[in-house]
């Protein structure tokens, strides 16, 4: 007596559900005979075969005739789930992580340069305020960027 394994591979890079839940993607369903060749090789390249979701629908007992339905048995479930998992560790090459690393310090120094662009708008909009509390009007329209000169009006 032979196992025949009926899975179901979900097409696409993630899952699409309708509204009502159920999922969109294409859809095909593959019939293997467990524990040949034909089964390893085909889960040892799973990862290759453009899917997102992957599930042992039925398990059939075939005995030459017939076939008949049985319950799916856990380590099946395990091993596909085991061959289908995408947590791949990426070596990188020493360029790619001379790549990343500058990546890294470029942000660094943005997020610095970021931080001083807001002190210094957050001092800019201190004279502002000062200035209208003080002149009881708007900084001049073509004055509101200059400190200097909102500076030396609050001299006065």
């Amino acid at each position: 007596m032979r196992k025949v394994v009926h899975l179901r591979m979900y097409l696409g890079r993630e899952i699409l559900k309708r509204e009502n839940g159920d999922i969109s993607n294409p859809n095909q369903k593959v019939s293997l005979i467990y524990e040949t060749l034909e089964w390893n090789n085909y889960l040892k390249n799973i990862k290759n075969e453009g899917i997102c979701k992957l599930e042992v629908e039925k398990l059939f007992e075939h005995d030459g005739k017939d076939y008949k339905s049985i319950e799916i048995d856990k380590k099946i479930i395990d091993e596909v789930n085991l061959a289908f998992k995408n947590d791949i560790k990426v070596v990188l090459t020493p360029e790619q992580k001379e790549i990343a690393e500058l990546k890294a310090q470029m942000k660094k120094l943005l997020d610095k340069n970021h931080k001083v662009n807001n002190n210094i708008d957050n001092d800019l909009a201190e004279l502002q305020a000062k200035y209208k509390e003080q002149e009881k009007k708007e900084v001049p329209s073509r004055f509101k960027n200059d400190k200097e000169w909102i500076k030396n009006k609050l001299k006065k």
